[in-house]
Formats: C-alpha cells, structure tokens, sequence
C-alpha cells in the first residue's frame, strides 16, 4: 500500500503497441472506493485521486481504472484497472518531560502528537506511564526530585494515522532553592537575659519543613527547627554580653 501523505495518489499507465514501443495517445483516469467489509459489497465513485488512508485491511481499497484512448488507428481504446490501498501514517510523538523545579506536588510528563507535516496536531488519546524503580510501571507521576524514565502510547483518532507503538522518554524534577526572608533582627535593652531570632525560608510556596536552620550569635550555634510555612525561630542566652551589635 501506499502510506498516507496528505496529497492525492493515483495510479499512472503507458499504453505500448506489439513491440513494447509508446502508443500515441492520452489517457483518463477515474476512481472508486470499493466496500466488501458487509454482506452486500458496494462500489462509491470518486470525483479524483483519493487522498484519505483507506486502512490496513483489503476489505476496503481503491480502484483505479485507467483508459486509454490510442491515435494510433491500429489500436483500439483499451482500459486496465488495479486495486490498492492507502496505510494510515505514522505519527510524531514528543515527550516533554522537564525539567520541571520541585514544588511538593506531582508532576507529570506532557506528550504531543503531530502529523506529517511536523505541526499539525493529531486527535487521540495518549497514555503516559512511570518506571517504578521496584519493577514495572505506574500512571502516577513523581513528587520528589529525580529523573524517571517515562513510556507513552497514543491511541489515534484519526483514520489517517495509525496507533502509536511504545515511545521513551525522560521526565527530571530538579532540587528547589529556597531562600530566606523576614529575618529578625531585634534590638534589646542592656541586662536582658534571652533574645529569639526567627526568619522564613521557602522556596516559593515550599518550605523544607522538618529540617533545621543552624543560627548563630556571637560564635554560638543553635539548630531552629523550620515549620510546616517555612518559619523558624529559637532562643539564645545573651545573659552578660555587654552593649554592640552582634
């Protein structure tokens, strides 16, 4: 068969004497669409060369009937016919998987699917999946940062492209930086005993929450332990320290 291109496809002929030699002459050329997929067979006319794929199976073709007409008055008119078919294309199927910053959410791969041409979109239905590192594959989309091997297929619904087969790609999720914001920065009177220091620390709407801040005041650490929003704080001993800034 003929793959699907977009354009009309039709059939050619050259009309030959006894010898194998040219024939002066012209041809026509008609078509039909021809439906034995049903009990009754029917036969539907074409105004010109089809464009449309007609599938992968025989019992739907074209054919293609070519008569000629020879000005070679040793000839008669003489009229062939030949049955064909035009296969679905392929498609283009494209994985954009990222990278994509790390926001505590799930994050899933897009798949875009064109036709022949490059550009123009192809109408179906595509399904993604995820390596599972403990074997197989998931539709859920990954969370945390990494890079996961992800597998689509496209179901097209379109008749003039065909399903797609198993296509590969890569998803990344990348680490997020965040960064501090509203740090304190108090002024205490002489003789006070204790003074808290507290920020925020996020990465737009993510915060490391759990992990610890290490602060330090005059040449003493302490951890502060950062909240579900991103906030932190703790508590140092200033007893003794004389006035300045520290």
């Amino acid at each position: 068969g003929l793959p699907y291109n977009g354009m009309p496809q039709g059939i050619s002929a050259v009309g030959t004497d006894l010898n194998g030699a040219t024939l002066p002459g012209y041809f026509t050329y008609s078509y039909a669409i021809f439906d034995q997929s049903s009990y009754y067979p029917t036969v539907t006319p074409l105004p010109g060369a089809p464009v449309d794929a007609s599938g992968y199976n025989y019992y739907i073709y074209y054919v293609g009937t070519a008569t000629f007409t020879s000005l070679d008055l040793n000839y008669t008119t003489g009229i062939s016919s030949v049955d064909y078919i035009i296969t679905p294309a392929f498609v283009n199927v494209n994985i954009n998987g990222g990278p994509f910053a790390y926001n505590g959410s799930s994050q899933g791969a897009t798949v875009s699917v064109v036709g022949i041409d490059g550009v123009t979109p192809v109408s179906g239905a595509a399904n993604i999946y995820y390596f599972n590192p403990n074997g197989g594959y998931t539709t859920n989309a990954p969370s945390q940062p990494g890079s996961y091997t992800v597998l689509a297929e496209f179901s097209s619904y379109d008749p003039n492209y065909a399903n797609s087969s198993q296509v590969y790609g890569t998803e990344v999720i990348t680490a997020a930086t965040p960064a501090f914001s509203n740090l304190a920065s108090p002024a205490v009177n002489f003789g006070t005993s204790t003074v808290t220091l507290s920020g925020h620390i996020a990465a737009g709407s993510v915060a490391p929450t759990g992990d610890d801040v290490a602060i330090t005041l005059n040449g003493v650490t302490q951890p502060a332990a950062i909240g579900a929003g991103g906030s932190f704080s703790t508590t140092f001993s200033i007893a003794g320290l004389s006035t300045g800034t520290y």
